[in-house]
């Protein structure tokens, strides 16, 4: 890494040494003479996303035992500011809560939940019970002195629901996972996706070994009748 010298800064002139700039802080450097060939004759490369779902999540949420674990009612307590007077601690908790976040543990195994949400949720459901138990978010209004909290969340490869209440004295509760179809359902079509644009660039190489305009498929997809898939 080259130290800063600000922007306007003048003082080094690049000189060039086999098509690679050299500043002058290394002047016994040795360049090696593959660092000036094209980049033209390098192989054709796919980057690939690492997918965030595993296939068949239910069938991992019913047998792993981390969530066999965690899908029971448990003890849970919020974690943060551990170091703050209690009542701050109170104050800060219901505050991260409307603003759409909080950090919860669960007592008796460990596992630590970063929860987040649209906070416009808490203000959507309001006194409705019928809508905050249909939506993430947090409701200080279904029990008086408790936080009922609903998120969603990826573990391990698993779309999951975080579902549970804490007292907002004791700032303790009890809370569970649930395997969350709809979450599932979304990024399922999404990981099917990625895994067809993938082999559809593998099968798309041109004749000079470079890879195809990675959107073509994106486009041919945008122009095929609803319900038509590309193989």
């Amino acid at each position: 890494m080259l130290p800063y010298q600000g922007y306007d800064d003048h003082s080094i002139t690049p000189t060039y040494n086999g098509g690679i700039e050299n500043y002058g802080f290394y002047p016994q450097m040795h360049i090696p003479d593959c660092a000036s060939q094209s980049t033209e004759s390098s192989s054709p490369k796919i980057f690939f996303k690492i997918p965030k779902v595993v296939h068949n999540q239910r069938d991992k949420f019913e047998k792993d035992e981390i969530f066999k674990k965690n899908s029971r009612d448990s003890e849970i307590r919020y974690t943060l500011y551990r170091d703050r007077p209690y009542n701050e601690r109170q104050a800060k908790f219901q505050t991260g809560c409307r603003e759409g976040h909080t950090e919860i543990a669960n007592s008796s195994t460990g596992l630590v939940f970063v929860l987040t949400w649209n906070p416009m949720n808490y203000s959507m459901a309001g006194y409705d019970h019928r809508i905050s138990d249909r939506i993430d978010g947090v409701n200080f209004h279904k029990e008086p002195g408790k936080a009922h909290i609903r998120a969603s969340l990826i573990i391990n490869g698993v779309c999951v629901r975080f579902r549970g209440w804490i007292d907002l004295d004791r700032l303790e509760g009890i809370g569970a996972l649930e395997f969350d179809e709809e979450m599932a359902r979304v990024e399922d079509e999404i990981l099917q996706r990625d895994i067809t644009l993938y082999d559809y660039k593998f099968k798309n190489l041109d004749k000079n070994g470079m890879l195809a305009n990675p959107h073509d498929l994106e486009i041919q997809e945008r122009s095929q009748p609803q319900g038509k898939k590309i193989h």
